[in-house]
């Protein structure tokens, strides 16, 4: 699977790009506050896309985001995420 990690400006990746990733790409959008594509656009080219966001409903700071990107892959899974991810397919 293909994957894009974000970390730039809003609305860089493009739902073209999305359509030519291979099979069940996996999409870190996490640009803030605008991501660099929305969960929309990408559901409305792949249903097999996993997407990332930043939880913008905190009014996290961009360092936040990072410190937890950084811990969130090695913390305990029963500990609350500061990020969303959404399957395309629903």
């Amino acid at each position: 699977a293909d994957a894009f990690l974000g970390l730039s400006a809003g609305g860089v990746l493009k739902p073209e790009m999305v359509k030519q990733m291979a099979n069940k790409p996996l999409i870190f959008a996490l640009a803030n506050p605008t991501p660099e594509i929305m969960p929309e656009q990408v559901k409305a080219v792949r249903s097999d896309a996993i997407i990332t966001l930043p939880n913008f409903s905190k009014k996290t700071s961009t360092l936040f985001i990072s410190l937890s990107i950084s811990n969130g892959f090695s913390r305990d899974s029963s500990a609350p995420a500061n990020l969303q991810v959404l399957s395309a397919s629903g």
